[in-house]
């Protein structure tokens, strides 16, 4: 392997990291559509607002938090990262 193809790994120490954008990701919005289906369709199972639409929407909060806040490197297995293109 030549020497000329930087690893995949490791940015050049002159990189400045990119800014970080607060718009939530591709993967936060369809595990979030999902929780929101999810709900909607218990309530149409019980009839309307009940106790356990209110443990569901707190779940469904929690999770969209959660999944918020923890960057996608951080999670198990990390993020493949995008492999340089020869030249």
């Amino acid at each position: 392997m030549s020497n000329d193809i930087a690893d995949a790994t490791t940015q050049p120490a002159s990189a400045a990291p990119a800014p970080k954008s607060l718009w939530p990701t591709r993967k936060w919005l369809a595990a979030t559509t999902t929780a929101i289906g999810a709900l909607l369709v218990l309530y149409i199972q019980q009839n309307g607002f009940t106790d356990e639409m209110l443990i569901a929407m707190v779940s469904a909060a929690v999770q969209a938090v959660v999944t918020y806040l923890i960057p996608n490197a951080e999670t198990p297995g990390g993020v493949p990262l995008k492999a340089p293109t020869a030249r």
